[in-house]
């Protein structure tokens, strides 16, 4: 599958080749388990098997992306990469896209004095055998730091993406769900005019749709791969096993979660996600991810449940021991970082100091039961957590407001969790301190 989208995407941009690949990917191995089966990211894994030939368009090798400081990884990974012409950015989440554009610009000085001396800052510690395996890709090279140096004018004393790497011809990347947010503020850092193609709807169960083209998220479903069955969203309940809606009774335009089955052994395996069919290609359905199923966000890969925000704060709570009223979480985005805000209404006045213990609680908590929650905020991708204490009284003014409106007591419901931003507008705060950076 992934050798057809790779030939597809060629095909519509035959100059992908004459350059490098630029691609950030997580360890193929994080951690093991307790009988030491090895656990990590399948980005990692496909990296490691992925044909010679393709390896050798990388700018650096593996070993970078096992490095644990964040800032120096990301240093070494983007010195590297200034010295080279690339043509393709591929890596799965869009926030990490926008990233390198970020982080390009405030390593401006230091990539181009070890570009031009031929050096990797002291400022970045590196392991000897690391140093020793970067030796081949760490060389002299004065041309370009002087044409980087003029990217540094066009980009107003900053590097930017469409100056150092104005050869690039494609940024290949997810463009749906709640991660698509990022895509308006790629001309920030790169080419408007440089297409984006999406990688297709995978994940580390399986690979389920294959984009054709550059337009959308869309691609065809891919039916060799895998078997699927769905079942629509609009109702609102766990179907029976022969509820289940095979790929030839689904229809344009409807919503359906996912279930599949895998060689791998996943057998009518709940994805909780939702797609959307959009069209057809010949008698195959056309389809786009749209978001993960009830109660779950993922800004950038670490799909936080609704269930774990749950546990979380019972977690928290034990060690608390102060009752709640009312506790939710919104997803936010905050200057272009994600962050997990908690309103919490207690039934006293709380004070300062016993809030920050409750907002490190929390976080301690999410980190333990969300391991890629934990390696995001290792690596600064999602900001700590903010506590904001609401007036009292005030969830049973929402609650009342909102039972007002629709009519029914029975059918008031409230998400542990939820993406919209406008929900906290709903209460008035007292107090807002955030967990420990």
């Amino acid at each position: 599958l992934m050798r057809v989208w790779t030939s597809k995407l060629c095909l519509d941009h035959p100059n992908i080749f004459g350059g490098k690949i630029l691609t950030v990917v997580s360890p193929a191995v994080e951690c093991y388990s307790d009988d030491g089966t090895p656990c990590g990211s399948e980005s990692g894994h496909a990296f490691l098997r992925m044909p010679d030939i393709i390896k050798a368009f990388y700018t650096c090798p593996y070993e970078v992306f096992e490095m644990g400081d964040y800032e120096t990884k990301y240093y070494v990974l983007l010195r590297l990469a200034a010295a080279q012409p690339i043509q393709v950015i591929y890596t799965c989440n869009p926030s990490t896209v926008y990233l390198l554009g970020n982080r390009l610009g405030q390593f401006s000085e230091s990539i181009i004095r070890d570009i031009h001396d031929g050096t990797l800052s002291s400022e970045h510690k590196i392991s000897y055998d690391l140093a020793l395996r970067l030796k081949s890709y760490i060389k002299k090279n004065p041309a370009r730091a002087k044409f980087l140096e003029r990217a540094l004018q066009k980009g107003n004393g900053k590097l930017m993406p469409k100056f150092v790497w104005p050869e690039m011809a494609a940024i290949a990347c997810w463009k749906g769900g709640s991660v698509s947010m990022y895509l308006a503020k790629f001309p920030r850092f790169y080419s408007s005019e440089i297409p984006v193609r999406d990688i297709g709807y995978f994940s580390s169960e399986f690979r389920g749709s294959i984009p054709l083209s550059d337009k959308g998220s869309e691609g065809v479903l891919a039916v060799p791969a895998n078997y699927y069955e769905f079942f629509p969203i609009t109702q609102d309940r766990k179907p029976a096993a022969h509820e289940l809606l095979s790929i030839h009774q689904l229809e344009k335009g409807k919503q359906y979660f996912v279930y599949v089955t895998t060689t791998a052994g996943l057998c009518r395996y709940d994805m909780n996600d939702v797609i959307e069919v959009m069209d057809y290609f010949e008698e195959t359905p056309v389809i786009r991810f749209v978001q993960k199923g009830k109660g779950m966000i993922s800004f950038t890969g670490e799909k936080l449940s609704e269930c774990q925000v749950t546990k979380a704060v019972e977690q928290a709570f034990e060690a608390f021991k102060d009752p709640y009223e009312f506790i939710a979480a919104v997803g936010e985005l905050v200057d272009d970082t994600p962050r997990y805000t908690f309103l919490i209404e207690f039934e006293r006045p709380m004070e300062a100091m016993l809030v920050k213990q409750l907002a490190n609680l929390i976080e301690n908590a999410l980190c333990t039961l969300n391991v890629e929650y934990a390696a995001k905020r290792r690596s600064k991708r999602i900001l700590p957590p903010l506590v904001k204490i609401i007036q009292p009284g005030e969830y049973d003014q929402y609650r009342k407001r909102m039972i007002e409106i629709r009519n029914s007591d029975g059918q008031f419901k409230i998400l542990k969790l939820t993406s919209d931003e406008s929900f906290q507008k709903n209460f008035q705060t007292q107090m807002e301190i955030s967990a420990a950076a």
